[in-house]
């Protein structure tokens, strides 16, 4: 589902086919939920998003504002169901034939189109000489030319296009930052041996130190022993 403030402003916007609506479903939810209500209405209706869902005649979005009718639940004849009532708000989404939708180009093959339409539904359109200067992550207006329902009820949706809008080149241009990227990646590339330089000089710098102090106890040693053996030397001349 589509986060519900993207969902809420598809619902202000006449071409994009998307309603906001507040009305009462149906639902039979298994009584293993009763202690959990909440869960098994989004357990009924959670699979149904974005599908066709019959007892709303659309594509169902998403909803908000889910609440009972009623507090108590019915039983009818032999079903181990328990048949509720749900209020809310449900966003509906209902192409129709003729009627035109933005979409954006994510697919591009010779005589063919694919358009992505409020980031969810994948829209086939025939390419001609017409589209041959159409690119990929290029805003589209379609004209919705044939839907059908497949598998699960998956809207499938063809179209043709309208009117074409390249945004691609106006993002770079108003994010541009000015400086040259294979500038800034040689300044990271000399940046990066400079640290390795020196790390290397610090650590030759720790080894001599640490050869420096093993070194001078041995010294100090050795410049005592001398000290001793000549002291002896001077005791046993007469």
């Amino acid at each position: 589902m589509l986060p519900l403030p993207a969902l809420t402003s598809l619902a202000m916007v006449p071409q994009s086919s998307v309603t906001m609506t507040n009305t009462t479903v149906h639902l039979a939810i298994s009584p293993t939920f009763l202690s959990n209500i909440k869960a098994g209405v989004e357990g009924q209706l959670s699979p149904n998003i974005n599908r066709y869902y019959p007892p709303l005649k659309a594509i169902m979005l998403g909803y908000d504002q889910l609440k009972l009718t009623t507090r108590t639940g019915a039983l009818l004849y032999d079903s181990p169901t328990v048949h509720i009532d749900i209020q809310g708000r449900f966003f509906l989404f209902n192409p129709q034939i003729g009627g035109n939708l933005p979409g954006v180009v994510n697919k591009k093959s010779p005589g063919h189109l694919g358009c992505l339409v409020h980031d969810t539904f994948n829209v086939s359109l025939l390419a001609g000489d017409k589209e041959r200067d159409v690119k990929v992550g290029q805003q589209v207006v379609i004209e919705v030319t044939k839907v059908m329902w497949g598998f699960k009820s998956l809207p499938v949706i063809q179209g043709k296009l309208v009117t074409m809008e390249q945004v691609g080149k106006v993002e770079v241009e108003d994010y541009d930052s000015g400086i040259d990227s294979t500038l800034s990646q040689e300044k990271r590339e000399v940046k990066v041996k400079k640290s390795k330089k020196r790390k290397r000089e610090v650590d030759e710098g720790e080894e001599s130190e640490e050869k420096r102090i093993k070194e001078e106890p041995v010294e100090e040693e050795l410049n005592n022993s001398k000290k001793k053996k000549k002291k002896k030397k001077r005791v046993e001349s007469p």
